[in-house]
């Protein structure tokens, strides 16, 4: 009698072969032809329901993720119906301080909408200045017209600032606000 020895994980499973000794003299790989669909045994992955931590959402993953890599890590916890409802809390308590932010931001943005920055700085003749105006510059000159302190890294000047004149720079304050402010440059 002669049959198949398979290797699925770490177990093997024999199929019409009468003991083990016989499998190692008789193995042989399988037909790819014809397979014995009765010879396979299907390999189950259990799904663990966790909840991710740092991007707090729901998630199914394999049994052995879970247990060996993400809870021991803390990176994720169990999916209990008390974790799930703690959960909803955590996204609601999210949303509304996303909301108060936004409030604020959209506040600062017609603060700063309102009048204009002026800033003053070394030119030649013709209204060319030495050097030019940068974010740092319109981040000072800020701070000083309305108290505000902006971060100069969310300043972006739509065009370089290297003659006397009027300018409009764009602050991103939130993901949703966005603030024009009106620059106009003068000499010293």
């Amino acid at each position: 009698m002669s049959g198949n020895l398979f290797l699925t994980g770490r177990k093997f499973y024999r199929a019409g072969l009468r003991d083990a000794a016989h499998c190692i003299k008789e193995w042989s790989p399988p037909q790819l032809s014809a397979p014995d669909k009765s010879a396979w045994c299907p390999i189950r992955l259990t799904d663990m329901k966790v909840i991710l931590l740092e991007e707090d959402k729901l998630a199914n993953v394999s049994d052995g993720y879970a247990r060996n890599y993400l809870l021991p890590k803390k990176l994720a916890v169990l999916a209990t119906p008390e974790a799930i409802k703690q959960m909803g809390k955590r996204a609601d308590a999210n949303r509304q301080k996303r909301e108060e932010q936004k409030k604020i931001m959209e506040e600062l943005a017609e603060k700063l909408t309102s009048k204009e920055i002026i800033i003053k700085a070394d030119a030649g003749e013709e209204g060319k200045l030495f050097g030019s105006v940068t974010t740092t510059d319109v981040a000072k000159a800020v701070l000083d017209t309305f108290g505000e302190e902006l971060d100069k890294k969310k300043i972006n000047l739509n065009e370089h600032i290297k003659m006397l004149g009027e300018y409009i720079a764009s602050v991103k304050l939130h993901t949703d606000v966005v603030a024009h402010l009106k620059i106009r440059v003068e000499k010293k």
